[in-house]
């Protein structure tokens, strides 16, 4: 999610912790990105405090995103320190890198060494997949409705492995030639080009030997941890819900700022 909400209290709220696209160019007010490495504790954030005004009677704290040299998010750093937290208890304190994998519009790979961020590559991979879906010659030859490899796994474990092989833009007009010279269906071939993206996506995590934890909720969440089996990782994954961990940072993070 975008943006995030924590109240703490049920009725007289004493502050909205807010996160996500609040705190850019687009929304209330922006606050500069804060640049990696950060520590997953959420204590290296800028937090900028709104007054309350007549028309919003709850004063806010808006939060930074962060940045690398060439790569920014906003939001997806709140449930990164959320997973983080839920995770502090089941995990190992020898344990030094891992991946956490935020799928998304623009999916996030953020690389957690000890207690800080220290680096993360955006994908495209929601985003692309809508075009390609909607407004490509594609279109033509896909019919979607279910969850990405749910009724027919085939397809997209074949779309997977495509994607984590080849050349993307060769693999995508596969769409179009499996459905004029190999009679496939729209419905599988919708199944085929979402394995395809989230394969191309994911082929970086194949050859790591570090753990993965996958942060989604719905079918992303179903979708991503089959392909990460499609494509034989390794390295133990563990999956978290989305949403719990945005919550969780959003806990975390107010509790720093002493409202909790």
């Amino acid at each position: 999610r975008d943006i995030g909400v924590t109240g703490v209290q049920t009725c007289a709220l004493p502050i909205l912790v807010i996160s996500g696209m609040a705190s850019s160019s687009m929304g209330l007010r922006e606050i500069p990105y804060r640049a990696l490495p950060v520590a997953t504790d959420g204590s290296d954030l800028t937090v900028e405090r709104l007054p309350a005004r007549d028309d919003f009677p709850c004063p806010i704290a808006l939060i930074s995103g962060v940045r690398t040299r060439d790569d920014v998010m906003r939001g997806e750093e709140t449930q990164l320190i959320g997973s983080c937290a839920l995770e502090a208890s089941s995990r190992s304190g020898s344990e030094v890198r891992r991946w956490v994998v935020l799928p998304g519009t623009h999916s996030k790979h953020v690389t957690v060494s000890g207690a800080r961020a220290v680096s993360f590559r955006t994908y495209m991979t929601g985003e692309v997949f809508a075009l390609l879906s909607r407004q490509s010659v594609l279109a033509h030859s896909l019919a979607g409705g279910s969850a990405p490899g749910d009724d027919d796994p085939d397809s997209f474990a074949a779309g997977v492995r495509a994607g984590a092989a080849g050349n993307l833009l060769h693999a995508a007009f596969r769409v179009r030639t499996r459905a004029l010279l190999e009679d496939v269906g729209p419905a599988a071939n919708y199944h085929y080009l979402s394995g395809l993206l989230i394969g191309a996506e994911l082929r970086d995590l194949a050859g790591e030997q570090v753990a993965v934890t996958l942060v989604a909720s719905g079918p992303l969440k179903g979708a991503y941890h089959r392909a990460l089996q499609v494509l034989g990782v390794r390295s133990p994954v563990t999956v978290q819900d989305a949403d719990d961990c945005l919550i969780a940072g959003q806990v975390t993070i107010a509790t720093r700022l002493g409202l909790l």
